[in-house]
């Protein structure tokens, strides 16, 4: 929720399966709707991976579920938007030592194809699991970190203003690593 101009996460949660006792998505998705019911979420996001197996469980558990489609440019955009929230203290996270560890071991990488973000596996086989939800959380709320859109501009075209920034930076970005070097 935003509460004095503040994204504040209220809970963090995350389900762990091993080769023996596997997760059932319909189970999941049913806990994951009785641990939001006094919340009030009425729907959740998730990313191009996880959307296919997870929207009829999700439907089944009363969850009306979202697809965000990520490419190279809004990822990182979302990430960024993830980072100003963290420095500028707009972005209140629950006391989680799992959440803290996902976040601070995110990097970024410079690779052929410009700059990606990389999620590192941990020792037990996460891969910052708690960053890339909270990266698309900070993303959808970018119009209180960027200027705000004008009347004549749809939210798509404000959307596209943004990436074309973000890939415009990380050309330079890219350019300045190889100089670097």
């Amino acid at each position: 929720h935003i509460e004095s101009g503040r994204l504040v996460v209220d809970l963090a949660r995350q389900w762990v399966g091993s080769r023996a006792a596997p997760l059932s998505p319909r189970a999941v998705l049913a806990e994951i709707a009785a641990e939001l019911r006094p919340y009030g979420v009425e729907y959740l996001m998730t990313d191009q991976w996880g959307f296919d197996f997870a929207r009829e469980p999700a439907s089944d558990a009363g969850l009306v579920l979202i697809e965000k489609t990520w490419t190279a440019a809004s990822k990182l955009l979302a990430f960024d938007a993830l980072r100003l929230r963290l420095s500028t203290d707009a972005l209140e996270l629950p006391p989680d030592p799992t959440l803290r560890a996902d976040l601070l071991s995110v990097r970024r990488r410079v690779t052929t194809n410009g700059v990606a973000i990389h999620l590192p596996t941990t020792g037990d086989g996460r891969h910052a699991d708690y960053a890339p939800p909270l990266a698309l959380l900070a993303g959808e709320h970018l119009a209180d970190v960027e200027p705000e859109l004008t009347r004549e501009e749809s939210e798509a075209a404000w959307l596209e203003r943004q990436e074309d920034r973000m890939e415009a930076r990380l050309r330079a970005e890219t350019e300045k690593a190889w100089w670097d070097q």
